[in-house]
């Protein structure tokens, strides 16, 4: 695990952004809540179905239906959270209509060629709104999973 500053922010004078890299999951800002919500919208759904139903093997049994809620649930916290998280990055590189350039100075009217950052609160590299898709993607790969397994 170790905490790397970002040079990007550094060198348009903004705070330091810190990324957590440590073995397999590496998440940029509020970027961790991707996995919180998808354990919120899991065990939610199955305390849920357990507790409706009297069955604990219920979620087991309808996996397809109630895995899709779960990740929807997940997909659209993530979601919304992402898009509010990140508004203010988006508006930060609208201030310049040309693609890669950022203003540095107002005084000076100087620009520097930089890639643009989408959004400071990732995680494994995705921004935390782009996680909705990821999480459709995951529920569908394990429908097409239980049909060989």
């Amino acid at each position: 695990m170790r905490l790397i500053e970002d040079p990007y922010f550094k060198l348009l004078g903004l705070p330091n952004i810190e990324y957590w890299e440590g073995g397999m999951v590496s998440f940029r800002g509020w970027g961790f809540l991707g996995l919180v919500y998808g354990f919120i919208g899991l065990t939610g759904i199955q305390l849920l179905a357990r507790t409706v139903t009297g069955d604990p093997a219920y979620f087991q049994k309808h996996l397809t239906g109630l895995g899709l809620v779960a990740c929807l649930i997940a997909g659209l916290l993530c979601y919304v959270t992402g898009i509010w998280l990140n508004k203010n990055e988006r508006k930060q590189w609208k201030q310049d209509s040309r693609p890669g350039k950022f203003l540095l100075g107002q005084s000076t009217g100087k620009y520097k060629t930089l890639i643009p950052m989408n959004g400071r609160h990732q995680l494994m590299s995705y921004n935390l709104e782009h996680w909705f898709v990821i999480y459709i993607f995951i529920w569908a790969l394990g429908v097409i999973a239980g049909f060989f397994f």
